[in-house]
């Protein structure tokens, strides 16, 4: 079985008192598919049937939007439950096109029923969600990629690294004598810097590789190329972790660089197809 959670438009929380802190809950297109996953995994009023799922699809206007791989079911802090309900968190991680189970349930259609959660039939796609090491490949967090820098399942620690990697940036526009605005919350910029009737928008990227490549969004793309030669990328790279979950920044690399994105510069690592644009057989 797989239970299908049926989503809202995006709608932005206050991360100081959100769930996880997150920003939003609910589907954007253009948003990262790890960011739908972690601001949208809780929180929910789960029975214990969902302790036997395997797989977890996100929904949007009758079309599954996300599809997740399930490895455990939390309880969230009691300050979250509803009139004392308990409510819950999936654990898991995303599965990307190429992966039989995301092949076989992304962009189908769903019942579009009241209900905020429902479960189908997936026997048939069950077993093939198997030891996560091996499903997430390149996408797991301790994959140890020296070149590119690989998505990051656990959400405390991406923010970490993107909270370190936009510091670093916004200090340094700031030590130089421009007025920095934080905006990182849903939108395609992190800050927004100010000197002198200059603007530069600051996009941030951390990364526990060497940072030769990392991931955009396409709507980060998009405003970059809408506003050119006002958009700069800072990436900090080397980051580590210490055994208390600590960001270690000893031995990483800051650079700065213009933010220009050209085609030849971007790999897609997946696609969205508009089904309507093709006639039926």
């Amino acid at each position: 079985m797989a239970v299908n959670f049926k989503l809202v438009q995006q709608d932005f929380h206050d991360p100081t008192w959100s769930w996880n802190g997150r920003p939003w809950a609910g589907w954007f297109p253009a948003a990262d598919p790890e960011d739908v996953w972690a601001y949208n995994r809780g929180v929910w009023a789960l029975g214990d049937r969902v302790l036997d799922e395997s797989i977890a699809t996100f929904s949007h206007q009758g079309e599954i939007v996300l599809v997740a791989a399930i490895t455990g079911i939390e309880t969230v802090d009691p300050k979250y439950f509803t009139k004392g309900k308990r409510k819950r968190a999936l654990q898991g991680y995303v599965l990307y096109p190429g992966h039989p189970v995301h092949d076989a349930l992304f962009g189908t259609r769903v019942s579009r029923e009241r209900a905020v959660f429902t479960y189908t039939d997936t026997a048939h796609l069950d077993q093939l969600i198997s030891n996560p090491d091996k499903d997430t490949d390149s996408h797991d967090e301790n994959h140890d990629a020296t070149d590119g820098q690989g998505r990051i399942l656990d959400p405390n620690r991406r923010k970490a690294l993107e909270d370190a990697a936009q510091d670093r940036l916004e200090a340094l526009y700031r030590s130089t004598g421009w007025d920095v605005e934080d905006v990182r919350f849903g939108g395609p910029f992190d800050a927004v810097a100010r000197r002198e009737g200059q603007v530069r928008y600051l996009e941030a990227k951390g990364t526990q590789s060497n940072g030769s490549t990392v991931i955009v969004t396409s709507g980060e793309v998009n405003h970059a190329r809408e506003h050119p030669g006002e958009c700069v990328i800072g990436i900090l790279s080397g980051l580590r972790f210490t055994d208390e979950g600590e960001i270690d920044d000893q031995d990483a690399t800051f650079v700065v660089r213009e933010w220009n994105p050209r085609d030849e510069d971007l790999q897609a690592i997946d696609y969205r197809w508009d089904s309507t644009s093709t006639p039926g057989i």
